[in-house]
């Protein structure tokens, strides 16, 4: 998602050439996080709960800027990612920079 939201900036468009992947890939991963199920994706069967705020990139373009619905990474933002807050990383500025007016 950095990489591509870097092109979008600079006026190449990589999210549309691959957003059914990215869309896909976001959807899917947002409802095994929120479920806990990895749906036979993993032979431990267990989600991580290091969350980063690189899903409001992906979010806030497919979202905000062309209107798409993306319910399951809507709810893992709103009520993991960005109750999180900060780790020691201090990574977090994602949600700052990208969030948008809901």
């Amino acid at each position: 998602m950095h990489a591509a939201e870097v092109a979008w900036n600079q006026g190449v468009d990589v999210y549309a050439k691959h957003s059914d992947r990215f869309i896909a890939t976001m959807e899917l991963m947002a409802a095994q996080i929120l479920t806990g199920d990895m749906q036979g994706a993993c032979v431990n069967n267990f989600t991580t709960t290091d969350l980063y705020d690189t899903w409001e990139i992906g979010y806030n373009h497919y979202r905000n800027r062309m209107g798409m619905e993306l319910p399951n990474t809507h709810e893992l933002i709103t009520t993991r990612v960005r109750r999180a807050g900060m780790n020691d990383w201090n990574i977090f500025y994602e949600t700052l920079t990208h969030a948008g007016a809901e």
